[in-house]
Formats: C-alpha cells, sequence, structure tokens
C-alpha cells in the first residue's frame, strides 16, 4: 500500500470532483481552514436553531427539496416522519428538544394523507398557525370514498369555504394566498435578522447567548449594516478565522430590535454574539477623517481602510488608523473625542530583486532571481511553467525603527503563502486579504522576510497530459487497471511527475496564475484606544532588537 500512497494526486473522481486528503498540494498547510470550520462546527452546536417557519415538504415519495429564501427569516424544513413528532409547547408547535415556530407551512401537490391533515387540524386548534392550500384528495387507496370524503370535510372545516387569505381556526389562525413574510407580519413577529441580501446568516440560542454567523461570498470586503431581533443586550464579534473576540458598538432601534456594523473582508464571516445585559460603554455612533465618515462605511471596491476596529491589550476598544489626519469619534450618547493630527508612516512597496527557490526534484536548476513578481506560469522554464507545489520567495531589506505597527501585506497570492521573518514563523495565509501583523518579528535595520508559497495540482497535471500515457485507459481516460510500473513500486516511465486515475485537465487548457504575485507593502497604522480619556499610541509590544543583538542570538 505504501507505493499507493506515494501516487499524488491520485485518486480522482471524475466529474464529481477529487479526493480531500492528503495528497493535495496545500495539506500540509490546511491547519487554519481547519481550525476556521472546528471554530464555526463549535458555536454552530450550541443549542437549537432559530427558525421562525417549519417547512412542511409533501409526502411524495420522489418530491425534490429545493431552499426557498424568506427574507429576515429562517426556517426549518421537515418530512412526513419528522412532522410526527411536531407537538404543541409553550404556546408553539415545535420539538421537545429542539425550536419553537411561529408559523407552519404546509406544502403538496394536491394531495395529503388523513393522518398529516388530523395533525395538523389538532396542532392549529390548539394554537399554531398555518400557510398553505388545502388539499384536495387522499394520495392513496386507503379508506376509499370515505377517507376522500373525511378529508374534504376537514379541510373545510380548517380552511373554510369562501378562500378568504386569514381565518382563525381554534386558538390559531390559517393563512393562505399570501407569503410567509407576510404571514409573519400579521402575526406581529418581527425579522431575526436584515442585511444586505448578498449575506447568509444562521441564528442558534443557548440559554446564556444568541448566536448569529454572518457569511458573505463576496470577493470585496463590506462593512454590513445589520439588524437583530435582540434587545436590551451587549454584542461581541468573533472572528472564527483567528479566534478574536472584541466588543461590538450596538444601537437600539425604534422597533425594539438592535442594529450594528459588522466588517467583513474577502469571502469572510463573522459571529455576532448577544449575551449579556447591556453594559455602560459608550457606542461608537461615527468616526469622521478631517470630515468625511470613514465608520460606518458603505460596501468597499478594495482593500484599503482608514479605520480598522480592534481590541486592546487591556480589553477595550481600539482601533487601527491607516491614514494621517484629524479624527474624530462620535459617540451614541452625543459625547465627543478628538485625535488630532495623527501621522502615519506612508506604506512602502517590497519591490525587487527577489529570489526563488524551487524543490530539488523540480526540474528547476538552481535559485531564481526576481527582478518583479509574476506567476509561474508566464515563465520561459518549462519545470517552472508547469510546477505544483510549494517555493520559497527571499528578500532582505531595511526597516528604522518606527513608532506603529508593521502590516505585511502580501497583496494577491495564488494559492496560500506561510511568512517567516528573521526566522520567526509568523502563520499560514490561507485567503484573501494576505496580511499578517510583522511588528515583533522585525529588529531595527536589516531584515530577511522568506514567503513559502504553494499553488494547486492543475499546471503540473495540464503539463504531464502533454506527455506520453503512463497506464491502461478507456475512451474517457479512466484508468483500467493499475500499470506495471506502480505495481513494482518503478518511477514514472514517461517522466510524469503526477499519476491520477481519471484525468480532469487536457493538455491545451490554460494554465492557472500561480505564486506570489503582489504587490507586497508594509503598512504602518497608528494604533489608538477608543476608550481612554486621552489618545494612546501603541508601539510594539516587544522591544525590538538591534540588528547586532538579532544576529548573535
Amino acid at each position: 500500500m505504501q507505493r499507493f500512497s506515494q501516487l499524488k494526486p491520485g485518486m480522482m473522481m471524475g466529474g464529481w470532483g477529487q479526493q480531500y486528503d492528503s495528497t493535495q498540494t496545500w495539506w500540509e498547510w490546511s491547519q487554519p481552514w481547519h481550525d476556521y470550520l472546528a471554530r464555526c462546527q463549535f458555536v454552530l452546536r450550541q443549542g437549537p436553531i432559530v427558525a421562525d417557519v417549519l417547512r412542511v415538504v409533501p409526502e411524495e415519495p420522489l418530491y425534490r427539496f429545493e431552499h426557498q429564501t424568506i427574507a429576515g427569516y429562517d426556517y426549518d424544513a421537515c418530512g412526513p416522519d419528522s412532522f410526527k413528532r411536531i407537538r404543541m409547547i409553550d404556546g408553539k408547535a415545535g420539538l421537545a428538544d429542539g425550536p419553537r415556530y411561529d408559523l407552519i407551512q404546509v406544502e403538496h401537490t394536491g394531495t395529503m394523507t388523513l393522518a398529516r391533515l388530523k395533525q395538523l387540524g389538532e396542532l392549529v386548534s390548539a394554537g399554531a398557525n398555518l400557510l398553505g392550500e388545502p388539499p384536495q384528495a387522499t394520495p392513496g387507496l386507503e379508506g376509499g370514498a370515505a377517507a376522500e370524503k373525511q378529508l374534504r370535510s376537514l379541510a373545510a372545516e380548517i380552511w373554510g369555504t369562501n378562500g378568504e387569505t386569514e381565518r382563525h381556526f381554534g386558538k390559531g389562525r390559517v393563512f393562505r394566498g399570501i407569503t410567509p413574510v407576510e404571514a409573519l407580519a400579521r402575526l406581529g413577529v418581527k425579522p431575526d435578522f436584515t442585511g444586505p441580501t448578498n449575506l447568509t446568516w444562521i441564528h442558534r440560542a443557548s440559554r446564556d447567548a444568541d448566536f448569529y454567523f454572518i457569511a458573505s461570498a463576496s470577493e470585496q470586503p463590506m462593512e454590513v449594516a445589520g439588524t437583530f431581533r435582540i434587545q436590551g443586550k451587549s454584542a461581541e464579534l468573533w472572528n472564527p478565522e483567528t479566534g478574536a473576540i472584541r466588543p461590538l458598538d450596538t444601537f437600539p432601534t425604534a422597533d425594539g430590535r438592535t442594529r450594528a456594523h459588522i466588517p467583513l473582508g474577502p469571502s469572510g464571516s463573522a459571529f455576532v454574539v448577544f449575551r449579556s445585559e447591556s453594559t455602560e460603554a459608550r457606542s461608537i455612533a461615527a468616526i469622521h477623517r478631517d470630515g468625511s465618515m470613514v465608520f460606518p462605511i458603505a460596501p468597499k471596491t478594495d482593500t484599503d481602510t482608514s479605520v480598522e476596529l480592534t481590541m486592546t491589550s487591556g480589553g477595550g476598544r481600539g482601533a487601527l488608523l491607516h491614514l494621517s489626519g484629524d479624527y474624530s469619534i462620535q459617540f451614541a450618547d452625543g459625547g465627543k473625542k478628538e485625535f488630532k493630527q495623527v501621522q502615519v508612516t506612508e506604506s512602502r512597496s517590497l519591490t525587487g530583486p527577489w529570489t526563488l527557490t524551487f524543490p530539488p526534484d523540480s526540474g528547476v536548476n538552481g535559485m531564481l532571481t526576481l527582478d518583479k513578481l509574476t506567476s509561474w506560469s508566464h515563465h520561459a522554464d518549462a519545470n517552472v511553467k508547469h510546477f505544483s507545489g510549494t517555493a520559497v520567495y527571499r528578500k532582505t531589506f531595511d526597516l528604522p525603527l518606527v513608532k506603529s505597527r508593521v502590516v505585511l501585506d502580501l497583496g494577491r497570492v495564488e494559492v496560500m503563502a506561510n511568512v517567516t521573518v528573521n526566522g520567526q514563523p509568523l502563520g499560514i495565509l490561507w485567503k484573501s486579504p494576505y496580511r499578517v501583523d510583522i511588528t515583533d518579528a522585525l529588529v531595527d535595520g536589516a531584515n530577511t522576510i522568506e514567503i513559502a508559497v504553494v499553488n494547486l495540482w492543475v499546471n503540473r497535471l495540464i503539463g504531464d497530459a502533454a506527455l506520453p500515457e503512463d497506464a491502461e485507459r478507456d475512451k474517457s481516460g479512466r484508468l483500467l487497471k493499475w500499470p506495471d510500473w506502480v505495481l513494482a513500486g518503478q518511477n514514472n516511465p514517461v517522466g510524469r511527475r503526477s499519476f491520477v486515475t481519471f484525468p480532469l485537465w487536457k493538455k491545451d487548457e490554460p494554465l492557472k496564475d500561480s505564486g506570489l504575485l503582489g504587490p507586497v507593502v508594509l503598512h504602518f497604522p497608528v494604533a489608538i484606544s477608543l476608550d481612554d480619556a486621552k489618545p494612546a499610541v501603541q508601539p510594539a509590544k516587544q522591544k525590538r532588537r538591534s540588528t547586532t543583538t538579532a544576529r548573535n542570538e
């Protein structure tokens, strides 16, 4: 089995994708991605989902469920067996160990079993609210004509005979011909979350806290204005990528909900957590720079920002100021704080030359020197052009001691980067923006930066597809049997560097951009505290060592 494990990427799933396993080029760097998933999964197991609507899908065995957005609300869906467990609990339909629903939305194809209709009637009579159309017949022959007659009679009793859009039945209400949003509005149920339509969200609630997960599919950063069905509680912003938690300013709305501004990076996500009664902290209403508002802001078209809200080392509210100017912080209680003549050091680009080193088995001879950053796929050397794996960029630059933070911005990376400064690992960057605070790793004077970058398998597979075939395959490329050289534990006889059970890429397909594309820039934001009476410019946490001392350690 050992010889099979060395075949990379190995198993491919044809038109259904590929294996998610250790044969991937980026697998050794996947820990931050898995940490992100673990944090999200842990929080999303806290308490039951908060869903206002229960969608009861048709009893038709071949029914194919489709997602239907209910603006401002969430829903659960259940089939015939799950619906049998629904009971009236605390005045609402729900499960004993699960959520409670304000509205049951029943769906069918014109038919419904008599047992389901009877259960619906019992729930509505006891106080549940129902949205849907009355059934016309039973789906089978069970009960014969008598069952059909009983079904029509009970449907007329629940829905009435005048076709009205709303009526009372027992303690509950029955709606038809309107949307779930309209029905919930008539019931006085406020939207659970409102914000930009390009967001996805989910809400879970435990005994101690409410957890809202907000996610954006946009490749651009944005400042989201969201309104939550929460009242009288303080909020925190939880970053699932890093695990960082900071206070989040909130504002009460006229309809008894809570509004907040949530920063989301490219393809970003965040948890907004309400878990305590409101404190005396003064909410920040707005931040202006030279008279122009910079917080809150509209969706942005690039990754630059004047103000980045953070948390100070003491647990208070802070901000990173990326541009010079006069800043004014306005609080919701009418108070104001000003930071005059903030001086931010101008950003500095790290241009060529860069050195680039590929692994010994890559076929690339020696170290490359790059005057400018460009994709590996544009290089004249075929071994560079078709390389898939990890290569390392290196550069030395001089930097004097500065009284600010220093943030390294790699610009565009295809697809992941691992940064080391002066021998100190600073972590893996797996998504945009590819930024990392390098302040505490710097020395006064010469600094050496190493940026290891890994790309995908695509370019190698395209390059190998141009070489002679290395196995017996059918017309589609599917492997018919393991080749003799694999069974014998030998090297690929035609010089291919990859092996797949099914080829997903052909030799004439365009190559993917790969490597560090930049531009690579050093930013020098000034850190301030928004809670102190006076501006608190924060230098590096650790005093920088001199170049000589650092080299002797």
